[in-house]
């Protein structure tokens, strides 16, 4: 089950967002609403999320400072932005800062679904491999040492 933080200075929109994921297929337990970057950080800081859906232009903080502490604080959280303004600055700023994707507003709701959809997937496919490399060095670590172990004996042994 997913979490998922919209972070819109509109409340409608953060609104509809939720309710429409909510309503969706994609296995999506809670949908939390943020109004500016602030309210999301403490979001974030407060609570685990497996996705964020950020506008660009708030008050008090942007989108694009938003992902800036995103960055910082939780690099492998995917970011998406969903944003009125069409101006390529805006989206090669946000794709710099790690976003997944840039979609304009009014975004359609399969776009909207599929978007949210790859980049669960990607996240849970990354988690998976993180999974698998930490058993594989786990692994290999317990095999190392019981051949440091075998070759310690030897030396106290004398063999």
């Amino acid at each position: 089950m997913y979490r998922i933080l919209v972070v819109d200075d509109e409340p409608g929109i953060g609104s509809s967002i939720r309710n429409f994921l909510l309503a969706s297929d994609l296995n999506i337990s809670h949908v939390e609403t943020a109004l500016n970057g602030f309210e999301a950080i403490d979001c974030l800081r407060m609570d685990s999320f497996d996705l964020v859906l950020t506008d660009i232009q708030m008050n008090r903080m942007s989108g694009l400072e938003l992902m800036e502490t995103i960055c910082m604080e939780q690099p492998n959280l995917p970011v998406i932005v969903i944003s009125a303004h069409e101006k390529f600055d805006y989206a090669k700023q946000s794709l710099q800062l790690g976003a997944k994707d840039y979609l304009v507003k009014p975004v359609q709701r399969k776009v909207l679904l599929d978007t949210v959809g790859k980049a669960l997937s990607e996240k849970e496919s990354l988690g998976k491999q993180t999974l698998e490399r930490s058993f594989q060095q786990r692994d290999s670590g317990d095999a190392d040492v019981r051949k440091h172990s075998e070759l310690f004996m030897e030396l106290v042994f004398e063999r």
